[in-house]
């Protein structure tokens, strides 16, 4: 199972239903909301939280109040499922930047990064990829250049998102082989990327995930959109 979904956190609601959907989140999340001084980044970080929820209660046939779940060693999300007489384990990611919010929930590990474009970081490429990462980066040209060092820095970020560490564990010590447009493999792994742009070009998302099946036929049309309204409805 690899279900994927994605939000455009930059939509509006009003005050009270602002304070309707904080209190469908966890209470953790609600602490580091109400932390926030930014007005902005706070009702950013409640969108991304809510959609979060709404994707979870989605993918396990739950209602959004009943979807809770654990940390691990370093701070990955996990959620324990009652579902079909068994319990199993669900493995879920989310990330957001700019303007969007995205998830991916699946039976396996997963990881999933989404960026803003931005103009490529060579020294940053340099320094924490691997020299064939670098090298290929440094094939390309222009706008290209800068979408090949995002393709590879969202895949790097949903690899160790996937494995749950993080930034603790180094970005050259794993190889990525970019295979063709928007499909790659982590070197000598069973792990797979898929890599491809919202929003004519500006957000890179990439996917990472053991099914290879499912990853080569990945594209953006293969995620589900989610819009704010629809969690409202539920609630107003």
């Amino acid at each position: 199972m690899l279900i994927c979904y994605y939000m455009n956190i930059d939509e509006t609601c009003s005050f009270e239903q602002m304070e309707a959907l904080h209190k469908i989140i966890p209470k953790e999340r609600q602490k580091k909301i109400n932390k926030l001084r930014n007005q902005e980044k706070a009702k950013k970080q409640l969108f991304s939280s809510v959609f979060l929820q709404y994707g979870l209660s989605e993918a396990l046939d739950l209602p959004m109040e009943a979807v809770a779940y654990t940390y691990g060693e370093y701070g990955k999300p996990e959620i324990m499922y009652s579902g079909k007489g068994q319990r199993r384990q669900i493995d879920f990611n989310l990330s957001h930047s700019g303007s969007y919010a995205v998830l991916a929930v699946s039976d396996k590990p997963v990881g999933i990064d989404v960026e803003y474009i931005k103009k490529n970081r060579l020294a940053v490429a340099e320094r924490f990829f691997c020299e064939k990462e670098y090298q290929d980066i440094l094939k390309a040209e222009g706008a290209e250049r800068d979408g090949r060092f995002l393709e590879y820095w969202t895949m790097k970020e949903a690899y160790v998102k996937r494995i749950g560490k993080g930034l603790h564990f180094p970005l050259n010590h794993f190889l990525i082989n970019r295979e063709r447009k928007g499909f790659s493999s982590a070197h000598q792994e069973n792990v797979y990327f898929a890599t491809f742009f919202l929003e004519e070009q500006k957000y890179c998302v990439s996917v990472c995930s053991e099914y290879k099946d499912e990853i080569e036929r990945f594209s953006k049309d293969k995620m589900h959109e989610v819009k704010l309204e629809q969690i409202l409805t539920l609630y107003f």
